[in-house]
């Protein structure tokens, strides 16, 4: 009799059993379980005088899990996230925070199955708000205001509007935008 059995006890597959005369020689497979090493691949010996038990006891595989963070064209965001789980595990990593960008996942999550994961986060630049004013001394409005969407760390550059009689404090207004809106008056 062959007994098939997970490390806790509980039974992996039905149990081998078959009668065989003394002295013959017996092999017997054991069976593959996805996710699972056998610690015996084989039972195989010749027959005493009496019964034979045996057990033959699985172990959970342990897979990889990689988790690369890449910006839209591909260059690295951060640092990949690597670890090895074993066979069912349930694993949560959440995503690092970029200053400026948005993950397409913000956790990664799932149970391991039986093989290597690997998994990319993709980084995208967030669209901050640009907004100029255009006032007199007295604060009362001297044009339209100016407002813009512009991705993060993108350039900008905006020439105050012409008044006749007047001139601007700034003839223009530029800069890299930051993670986070911009109001200029």
């Amino acid at each position: 009799k062959i007994n098939y059995v997970y490390e806790d006890g509980s039974e992996a597959a039905k149990s081998h059993e078959e009668t065989l005369p003394y002295q013959s020689e017996y092999n017997v497979e054991s069976p593959v379980i996805d996710g699972y090493t056998a610690d015996k691949l084989d039972v195989s010996g010749t027959m005493p005088a009496g019964n034979v038990e045996e057990t033959v006891t699985y172990k959970k595989n342990s897979y990889k899990l990689t988790i690369n963070y890449k910006y839209e064209d591909g260059s690295k965001a951060a640092e990949s996230h690597e670890e090895t789980l074993p066979y069912q595990s349930d694993y949560s990593v959440t995503s690092p925070d970029i200053t400026g960008y948005t993950a397409d996942n913000s956790v990664v999550s799932g149970t391991m199955p039986a093989n290597d994961v690997e998994v990319t986060v993709t980084y995208t630049k967030n669209s901050y708000n640009l907004k100029i004013n255009y006032e007199y001394e007295d604060g009362s409005k001297a044009a339209e205001s100016h407002e813009d969407t512009l991705s993060y760390q993108s350039d900008y550059s905006v020439t105050s509007p012409d008044i006749t009689g007047y001139k601007a404090d700034k003839l223009d207004v530029s800069g890299k935008m930051p993670a986070n809106d911009v109001e200029v008056t």
